[in-house]
């Protein structure tokens, strides 16, 4: 997928089977051309939103991933991710510290059970590993320094 970064970027454009994006904040040249050259086209889409937010907008019309993002999910422990990638639970991890600091977090230990819930030891993953003694970690952390 492509987005606008230049007037140029319309050459792009006609390579075959190209799937786009021209952000509503593009240059007139590229609108011009989107106008001219590819309305109809279902493939190159004009977004309503500008820069990145027409981009995440081209991610949902095209079906290519979520176009939430995690920071707009009110409840972090109901996130029901399809297979457990440690990276989301970093995500959640650091929302959820984020959240903290903002004092906005009901029930913490709710969450940090589910958190931790998805952190089982499996054969090959180092990483989770790892991941498991950093959450556990920051956790202790949490409980002793912020009086938690």
């Amino acid at each position: 997928m492509l987005h606008e970064l230049s007037g140029n970027d319309a050459e792009l454009f006609t390579i075959q089977d190209v799937h786009g994006v021209v952000v509503n904040n593009a240059q007139q040249e590229l609108l011009r051309w989107h106008v001219e050259n590819a309305k109809n086209n279902p493939k190159i889409i004009r977004a309503n939103e500008k820069c990145a937010c027409g981009v995440i907008e081209s991610i949902d019309h095209f079906n290519l991933g979520t176009s939430i993002s995690s920071r707009d999910v009110t409840n972090l422990s109901n996130v029901n991710f399809d297979c457990f990638v440690p990276a989301n639970e970093v995500v959640k991890l650091c929302l959820f510290l984020e959240r903290w600091r903002w004092l906005e977090v009901e029930n913490p230990d709710v969450f940090l059970s589910n958190l931790k819930f998805g952190m089982k030891p499996a054969e090959g993953l180092d990483l989770i590993h790892v991941h498991q003694i950093w959450i556990d970690n920051n956790i202790q952390y949490m409980r002793n320094d912020w009086a938690f």
